[in-house]
């Protein structure tokens, strides 16, 4: 369902109030949001339809989906990229 801006605007206020500043919101397409809580929680915003993902099914989502495909190792991968905070910082400091 195509949006147009006032409508982006105004689902990116209501965003704001559903989910407070927990950081960024990221418009990925057309009625499609997440953002990322303070516990490492991912919310996903579909046609005004708000789903809240633990961190461990996000990560499982993203072993799953990678070339490797789902593994304990992928798995452990994805949590630890996940978590870690100031990659670039870290690779830049090295």
């Amino acid at each position: 369902m195509p949006v147009d801006d006032k409508e982006l605007q105004a689902l990116g206020e209501q965003l704001t109030q559903i989910m407070g500043n927990h950081g960024k919101i990221f418009h990925a397409n057309s009625g499609l949001y997440f953002t990322r809580f303070n516990d490492g929680a991912i919310g996903v915003v579909y046609n005004r339809t708000v789903i809240v993902l633990h961190v461990n099914i996000w990560a499982s989502i993203m072993s799953k989906m990678c070339i490797r495909g789902e593994s304990k190792e992928t798995l452990n991968e994805a949590l630890d990229f996940h978590n870690k905070k100031n990659l670039l910082h870290k690779k830049q400091q090295d």
